[in-house]
């Protein structure tokens, strides 16, 4: 995941260098560059399955552990879930995916699922049973 973030950054680095631009020509640099930046989404949406997949698993086990509460817990295996099914979507139909309302719908539950975690983990902490 961390390569798929700097791709961009590595792109606008080479063509800010000496050796590029005497080398190659502006416009010989434009499609390689190009498809980088645009395939970027399209390279993010493989890794995109993984977390969605391990998150899921993360909430399952908060969940049966009872730390944070039930519903809470609930909302997170079905924001990680969304995640999976729009990074599946990506992949299998991209122009649907690429849509803005639903890369709002299906990446805002995770959002504020993360949000409301870290402040109910911060404000009221987990209090495991005895067994």
């Amino acid at each position: 995941m961390a390569v798929t973030v700097l791709l961009p950054f590595i792109a606008l680095e080479f063509t800010h260098t000496d050796t590029a631009s005497t080398t190659l020509t502006q416009e010989q640099l434009q499609m390689p560059l190009g498809l980088l930046f645009n395939a970027h989404t399209a390279i993010k949406a493989v890794p995109m399955v993984f977390l969605g997949l391990d998150m899921m698993l993360f909430c399952y086990l908060l969940l049966k552990s009872a730390y944070i509460p039930r519903l809470l817990a609930g909302f997170g295996i079905l924001s990680f879930a969304l995640i999976l099914v729009q990074s599946l979507l990506f992949i299998l139909a991209p122009e649907y995916a690429e849509m803005p309302i639903n890369q709002i719908i299906f990446w805002g539950p995770s959002g504020l699922f993360e949000i409301v975690i870290g402040l109910w983990l911060l404000i009221k902490g987990i209090y495991p049973t005895a067994a």
